[in-house]
């Protein structure tokens, strides 16, 4: 029970948990007797959430299950936005509504024109579902500019720089944001990288045991190190290993690297295993595992060199001579062929 709740899957494990919990409270309301007739209509409304449960089979549907959770983890950026487009349409709705009002009161215009301006500036909220929908293209914003030029110019130019902040600028950012928010979160999706690693597998594994049947020239089911000189030789199947980003560093080092059991020659599965190791460029953890081997191989020629100091001192304290280091200065004269002297 709390690996149910609290292992890999707890997230479908408690969608699942909820979907059943509807169902059996769907049939608790319909089946009880004197039950309330608003209980009843609330069965109904639970019933709908069995539709939920198309959202299990997403998951398996690789494009479809990533547009799903990148719409649902984008949610919280949204609200923000929202809030933010909702402070600039106040600022620029207060600005506008206060100069409408005072011209309403100072000026006598024809019907038509007073209409107009309280339709679309007539009060806070009247103004502000007037610049979202001029935001959105819910209204013109040429029938807006045409209502505002006659109060001053200045309000013209003061909806034209909302405009431009909110296309320019503040829905651009959005889209950018939203987008790189997608990239983040597929990019740490873990049943996403967990399907595209066995996809890849799976589809280099395919790929490699063709090149296997290719390689193996006589048909023995392993190949030996003159068929890889031979294979190696050619330049269309270098350029192929190149496509999968395999380097290439002569038929000897190659042939060692894929006969891992040191056999004498390769089989498919060392062959297949081999070039998906070899794929790609050097990784953090190849760096990692290659320094610590060297490391280890440093301690080890250490302790080494301290048992044959020890082993040498050994045999000096039983009375061997003591021979000593060669210096500069007593390394003999070296006699050259062609000299004066």
């Amino acid at each position: 029970m709390r690996k149910f709740f609290k292992g890999i899957e707890k997230v479908w494990n408690i969608f699942d948990t909820l979907v059943v919990f509807t169902s059996i409270l769907e049939i608790a309301l319909t089946y009880s007797e004197g039950t309330d007739k608003s209980l009843l209509v609330l069965a109904r409304m639970i019933r709908i959430i069995r539709i939920a449960r198309i959202i299990r089979v997403v998951r398996f549907l690789r494009q479809l299950r990533t547009m799903v959770m990148t719409l649902l983890n984008t949610m919280p950026s949204l609200a923000w936005s929202m809030v933010l487009i909702v402070i600039i349409i106040f600022m620029f709705a207060s600005a506008i509504t206060g100069a409408v009002t005072q011209h309403l009161l100072d000026a006598q215009d024809p019907p038509p024109y007073r209409e107009k301006l309280l339709r679309h500036f007539g009060s806070l909220h009247e103004s502000s579902y007037s610049l979202f929908a001029a935001t959105l293209g819910g209204v013109s914003w040429d029938e807006l500019t045409q209502v505002l030029l006659k109060l001053h110019w200045f309000y013209p130019a003061l909806f034209f720089a909302y405009l431009c902040i909110m296309h320019l600028a503040m829905l651009n950012v959005i889209t950018g944001f939203f987008c790189e928010s997608a990239f983040d979160i597929i990019a740490v999706d873990k049943e996403e990288a967990v399907m595209q690693m066995r996809n890849e597998k799976d589809l280099f594994g395919k790929e490699f045991k063709e090149m296997f049947d290719a390689v193996d020239a006589d048909k023995s089911g392993e190949v030996t190190y003159p068929e890889m000189e031979a294979i190696l030789s050619d330049e269309a199947f270098n350029a192929y290993l190149s496509h999968f980003q395999i380097p290439v560093s002569g038929a000897w080092n190659t042939f060692r690297l894929l006969d891992s059991d040191k056999s004498g020659s390769v089989s498919i599965d060392e062959f297949v295993d081999g070039l998906l190791n070899l794929k790609g460029q050097s990784k953090t953890i190849d760096m990692a595992s290659l320094a610590y081997d060297l490391k280890r191989q440093m301690d080890l020629l250490a302790q080494f060199m301290q048992f044959v100091d020890l082993e040498f001192q050994k045999i000096h304290a039983r009375g061997a001579p003591k021979v000593p280091f060669p210096t500069q200065a007593s390394k003999p004269a070296v006699m050259h062929v062609g000299s004066d002297s």
